[in-house]
């Protein structure tokens, strides 16, 4: 995946699917730019062959969780929502409002 000056790779041996590792790095890329200044893409793209292992000295350990999270839990697999759990009343309330707004013979 090519995000500006920054290129991101990976190579998987589990067989994953194409739109799901350009997904994972992606999300990777987001927490790069998270971690680093805004400066560093300028600095990137003045000098191309900038080694960044010093600046990015110590984010080991962000990345690699960030990488086992996004392949372990299923609702960011599939970019769906995690449900949370609600009170019994607050449940039947938003059923209740479901249901009011449901248009007919529409599943």
């Amino acid at each position: 995946v090519e995000r500006g000056p920054l290129w991101l790779v990976c190579i998987s041996r589990s067989g994953d699917a194409y739109q799901d590792m350009v997904r994972l790095l992606e999300r990777v890329h987001s927490q790069i730019v998270t971690l680093l200044t805004a400066g560093i893409e300028r600095t990137l793209q003045n000098r191309p062959n900038y080694d960044m292992r010093k600046i990015m000295d110590g984010t080991d350990a962000v990345v690699n969780s960030l990488i086992r999270w996004c392949t372990q839990d299923m609702c960011l697999q599939v970019d769906g929502l995690e449900p949370l759990p609600l009170p019994p009343a607050a449940r039947s309330a938003a059923t209740d409002a479901l249901r009011s707004a449901r248009v007919p013979n529409v599943l």
